[in-house]
C-alpha cells in the first residue's frame, strides 16, 4: 500500500486581508441612470436617440429646434441655439426678448442644466431610493422646498416656519395622477405640479445614490408657469433632504 501525504498551507493574515479588500473593491457600483424626465433630445433640431449618459456630452452641442434671443441684466442681447451657447453666454437672470418665448426658453435651459448635472453624476455604492420612487404619498415625505410657492416673500415665510417640514405641509395635495413610473401630477387648490424624474447618481460625493427631478408649477386659472430642477437624497431611515436647486 502506498503512503499518501497531505499538505496544509496556512495563509498569512496580511494576505487574507488583501484578498478581502480586493473583494470589496470588486463590488459593482450602481451606474448613473437616466429617466424619461430628461427631454433634451425632443428639443433639438434633429432626431437624436439618447441611450446612455455619456451621449449627453454630444447632445449639449447639438442645435435646439429654434434659436432664442435673450437679454441679460446689462442689456446685452444674446442669440442662443444650443446648450453650449447657454452655458457660455447666458445667466440665470436673462429674459427672452420676445415674452411669448419665455416658457420655451425655460424648458430648454432647465434641460441643459439637467444634462450638465447628469454628466457630473458619479456611480454610487449604496442606494436607499424606494421602489417605486414616486407615489401618492411622496409630498408627505419630500422636503418643503418642493412646495408650490409663487413669491420670494412666501418662500421666506415658509423657510422660517419650523413647523412646516414637508411639501404637503406647505401645499396640501387634493388629488394626484400617475402619468408613468417616472412622472406624477399632484393637484392642489389653485394649481398643480408635474414631477418628473430626470435620473439617478451620486451628486455630492458621498457614494449614495441621489435623485434628480424636475418640477413644473402651474396655476389653474392664469398664465403663471415655472420650472425647477432639484437634487434630492434619502438616507437609510427614508428621510429625504434637498441637496441643491437649480
Amino acid at each position: 500500500m502506498s503512503n499518501k501525504s497531505c499538505c496544509f498551507f496556512i495563509l498569512p493574515i496580511s494576505f487574507i486581508a488583501m484578498l478581502s479588500i480586493s473583494a470589496c473593491n470588486a463590488i459593482e457600483k450602481i451606474p448613473v441612470s437616466l429617466a424619461d424626465g430628461l427631454t433634451l433630445p425632443e428639443l433639438l433640431s434633429s432626431n437624436v436617440e439618447l441611450i446612455n449618459v455619456d451621449e449627453l456630452s454630444t447632445l449639449i452641442k447639438e442645435p435646439w429646434y429654434s434659436e432664442i434671443v435673450v437679454r441679460t441684466n446689462g442689456g446685452h442681447e444674446l442669440s442662443l441655439s444650443s446648450c453650449d451657447d447657454y452655458f457660455i453666454g447666458s445667466s440665470p437672470e436673462a429674459l427672452t426678448v420676445k415674452p411669448y418665448e419665455m416658457n420655451a426658453y425655460l424648458e430648454l435651459k432647465v434641460m441643459c442644466e439637467a444634462s450638465r448635472l447628469m454628466l457630473s453624476a458619479k456611480p454610487s455604492k449604496l442606494s436607499y431610493l424606494p421602489i417605486p420612487i414616486l407615489k401618492e404619498s411622496s409630498p408627505d415625505f419630500w422636503p418643503k422646498p418642493l412646495s408650490f410657492i409663487t413669491s420670494s416673500a412666501e418662500s421666506k415665510r415658509s423657510n422660517q416656519n419650523p413647523e412646516l417640514k414637508y411639501w404637503s405641509d406647505v401645499t396640501p395635495i387634493t388629488s394626484f395622477k400617475k402619468n408613468s413610473e417616472s412622472s406624477f401630477t399632484y393637484y392642489h387648490i389653485g394649481g398643480y405640479q408635474e414631477v418628473g424624474i430626470i435620473g439617478r447618481g451620486d451628486l455630492n460625493n458621498d457614494e449614495i445614490e441621489d435623485l434628480i427631478v424636475v418640477i413644473r408649477d402651474h396655476v389653474s386659472n392664469g398664465s403663471y408657469f415655472n420650472m425647477r430642477l432639484l437634487v434630492l437624497s434619502v438616507d437609510n431611515q427614508q428621510r429625504w433632504s434637498l441637496i441643491s436647486e437649480h
